[in-house]
């Protein structure tokens, strides 16, 4: 969990100032679902993307 932390502060938070909540929620909830789960290469899964791992081990 550190680690996504600290990727979404560098890549996201970091130099943004956030006027409202709900455009916070938006962006975090875009990052998460478009850019971190599908495109971001994660060690843990040998630096695969997690849709490229998983056409792998098909």
């Amino acid at each position: 969990m550190e680690s996504f932390f600290q990727s979404m502060k560098a890549e996201l938070i970091r130099g943004t100032r956030y006027v409202s909540g709900s455009q916070l929620r938006y962006d975090l909830v875009k990052y998460i679902y478009q850019l971190y789960n599908k495109k971001r290469l994660h060690a843990e899964i040998e630096y695969h993307s997690p849709i490229e791992y998983e056409q792998l081990a098909a």
